[in-house]
C-alpha cells in the first residue's frame, strides 16, 4: 500500500538529490530522495518530510532511489546497503540488469535492523539500474515510535556496488554516502518543567468555551476561557503549584455545552514542547519553562 501510495505521489513532487552520488572508474551509484511524508499524531498527514528537526514520536516516510549507471559493460553486478535499527524498510521496485536476482531484505536482532542484497546481475555499457525503496521510522521493540530520543541518525550506511569489466575482468567498486536525518534541538532535555503555556485556537469563527485540567476525570481545574478563532489563552498551575502537571488536557465545547474536541498535551519536559507546535484547533504560541 506505502509502495503504491509514494510510486503514485511521485509524479506530483520534483524529485529532490541529496547529492550522495560516488563514481569510480565509470561505475556511479546514486541515492536520491524521490517523495517523502509524515503523520502527526493525530492522524493528520502532511506531504514532504524534511531530514532535520524531525518531531520525536512521530513517523516519517521517505521514498528512496538508488541508482547504479555504467559506462562500460560490467558483469556480476552486485548492490548492498544496510540501515538503522529505527527505520523500518520495504521494497517497491526495481530494474537489474541480464541474469540478475530480485533484490532481498534481511532482518536482524529484535528491532529488525535491515540489510539490502541485491545481484543486479549483467550491465550494458552506459545502462541502468535502479531500485526504490519505502523508508520510515519505526517502533522500536518496547512498541514506542521512534524517535524516542533527540540526535542524528544515520539512515543508511551507504550503498555499495562491486562489478567486473567485461573485457579486462578487471573489479570495481563505487560507494554512496549514507543518508542522515536529525531530530529537533532539545532543549527540554534539561527542563525541570513547564510555568505556563500559551495557545491560539484556530478553528471555528464562532465562540466557543475551552477548559483546561491537570488530570484526565476533569477534577483538577487549571482555567476556563470563551474563545474565537485567532484567540490566545495561557494555561498556568494550580494554586501552590509552580509548574504544570505532566500532562494537561483541554476540552473545547460550543456554547451550548457539547464537547467538540479535546487534547493531551504533554507537559513535564519529557517529550518536544515548543513554539509552533499544533494540537488540533490549538497552536502553541509560549511556553515558560523551569531550568
Amino acid at each position: 500500500m506505502f509502495c503504491i501510495l509514494g510510486l503514485l505521489l511521485l509524479q506530483l513532487v520534483p524529485n529532490v538529490s541529496t547529492g550522495l552520488i560516488s563514481v569510480t572508474e565509470g561505475l556511479q551509484v546514486c541515492k536520491k530522495i524521490l517523495y517523502s511524508g509524515y503523520t502527526y499524531t493525530d492522524g493528520t498527514h502532511v506531504d514532504s518530510a524534511p531530514t532535520t528537526d524531525l518531531l520525536l514520536h512521530t513517523r516519517y516516510d521517505w521514498w528512496l532511489k538508488i541508482s547504479v549507471y555504467t559506462e562500460v559493460p560490467l558483469k556480476d553486478v552486485k548492490l548492498s546497503d544496510r540501515f538503522g535499527a529505527e527505520f523500518g524498510v520495504e521494497i517497491c521496485e526495481w530494474k537489474g540488469g541480464d541474469g540478475g536476482k530480485p533484490p532481498v531484505l534481511s532482518f536482524k536482532g529484535r528491532s529488525k535492523k535491515a540489510t539490502l542484497k541485491w545481484e543486479i546481475g549483467d550491465l550494458d555499457e552506459r545502462e541502468e539500474a535502479w531500485i526504490i525503496l519505502h523508508v520510515w521510522t519505526d517502533k522500536n521493540p518496547a512498541g514506542k515510535q521512534e524517535f524516542t530520543s533527540c540526535g542524528t541518525y544515520e539512515m543508511n550506511s551507504g550503498a555499495t556496488v562491486k562489478g567486473k569489466v567485461e573485457e579486462t575482468g578487471e573489479k570495481i567498486s563505487a560507494v554512496s554516502n549514507s543518508i542522515t536525518v536529525s531530530t529537533v534541538i532539545c532543549p527540554y532535555a534539561k527542563c525541570k518543567g513547564v510555568k505556563s503555556l500559551t495557545l491560539k485556537y484556530t478553528g471555528s469563527e464562532e465562540p466557543l468555551i475551552i477548559k483546561a485540567y491537570e488530570d484526565k476525570k476533569g477534577k483538577r481545574e487549571l482555567g476556563v476561557w470563551v474563545v474565537y478563532s485567532g484567540d490566545k489563552f495561557t494555561v498556568t498551575p494550580r494554586k501552590g503549584k509552580d509548574k504544570l502537571g505532566a500532562n494537561t488536557y483541554l476540552y473545547i465545547y460550543d456554547m451550548e455545552g457539547n464537547l467538540l474536541e479535546t487534547q493531551k498535551i504533554h507537559t513535564s519536559c519529557s517529550q518536544p514542547l515548543y513554539v509552533g507546535m499544533e494540537f488540533g484547533s490549538l497552536t502553541v504560541t509560549a511556553v515558560d519553562k523551569i531550568y
